[in-house]
């Protein structure tokens, strides 16, 4: 083989190779986006745990951005909980109750997921501004989640625990607390 022609096929194997890899690269970046989709809600998690505001801010808004090129994976309801309970806690912390409320809700407004829809959301948030005396953005937050999750198993446990807390109650609104409300005590409530 003469070395123009060698020559010319490096160059065309070179040429194919660089297409391959140009082509692959949506294929990759979108991978590697669904990657940081699944280990950025553990992120989030730690940050609030640090009280750190600046990364809490930061990962929730990427949480939710990525959230929005992936609302058909089984994570995407997480991603909009989770990253509004984030964002709500930290209000909360700053004592600025209206933004608090206003994250509280749209944790409500989650579509649900396997795990919401099962074990149930978190309800830190809720629980918090419940005790700050914010019976109604938590009786509308309650009602929003019940679309997807029943804690009683059939036994209209969200229902009872609103009619609780309408009555001036203020129980602890932990999962623990709803499971055994309703299994024990709701004809009480």
């Amino acid at each position: 083989m003469s070395p123009g022609k060698s020559v010319l096929i490096t160059l065309f194997a070179a040429i194919l190779i660089l297409f391959a890899l140009y082509s692959a690269y949506p294929v990759y970046t979108q991978f590697s986006q669904q990657m940081r989709f699944y280990a950025i809600g553990d992120e989030l998690e730690n940050a609030l745990s640090r009280n750190d505001k600046e990364a809490v801010n930061r990962l929730a808004s990427e949480y939710l951005a990525l959230a929005d090129n992936q609302k058909n994976d089984r994570n995407y309801g997480n991603a909009i909980h989770d990253a509004n309970e984030a964002l709500g806690i930290v209000a909360l912390r700053e004592n600025d109750l209206e933004k608090a409320d206003q994250y509280l809700i749209k944790t409500g407004k989650t579509p649900g997921s396997p795990q919401l829809n099962s074990i149930g959301p978190k309800l830190e948030l809720a629980d918090a501004l419940l005790k700050r005396g914010e019976n109604d953005v938590v009786v509308e937050h309650l009602r929003l989640i019940s679309r997807f999750w029943d804690p009683g198993r059939g036994k209209q446990c969200l229902p009872a625990v609103i009619r609780f807390i309408e009555r001036g109650k203020q129980p602890s609104l932990n999962a623990l607390f709803l499971f055994d409300e309703c299994d024990n005590r709701s004809d009480r409530l």
